[in-house]
């Protein structure tokens, strides 16, 4: 009975191993390339979002988001990918338009990346239910 005990014990084992070692596989290069609308940032706006506190706002001519368009820093959290994220709101100069709500995230090897909100895919999807 010993052995079967310890039969089990090393199948559990050997399980729960393989479990870990999957999730530690991926690199950052494929979780951007992996998640949709994930747009590596320029230079400039890379480094305002290292820095950015919630409210500070910078006027960009080029953007993720089109041109001419003010973007202002708000929440800044870690996300469950482990990743630092900051809440946007992108908007154009030259339109009448509401802010849209917009989310940047930072891999550690690849930088900042802006990333659609998966709220706003919820909300677009369930629009098309109606």
């Amino acid at each position: 009975m010993t052995g079967l005990r310890l039969a089990f014990a090393s199948l559990c084992l050997m399980t729960l191993a393989g479990c870990a070692a999957q999730g530690s596989m991926s690199n950052g290069a494929q979780n951007i390339a992996s998640m949709r609308g994930g747009t590596a940032v320029d230079p400039t706006l890379d480094q305002f979002l290292e820095t950015a506190s919630p409210g500070r706002v910078i006027q960009l001519q080029q953007s993720p988001w089109g041109s001419s368009v003010e973007v202002t820093a708000e929440e800044r959290y870690y996300a469950a990918s482990g990743r630092t994220c900051v809440h946007l709101r992108v908007m154009r100069q030259a339109s009448a338009a509401l802010p849209q709500a917009q989310l940047a995230c930072r891999d550690e090897d690849q930088g900042w990346f802006t990333q659609r909100l998966v709220t706003e895919a919820l909300e677009s999807g369930s629009r098309g239910l109606q």
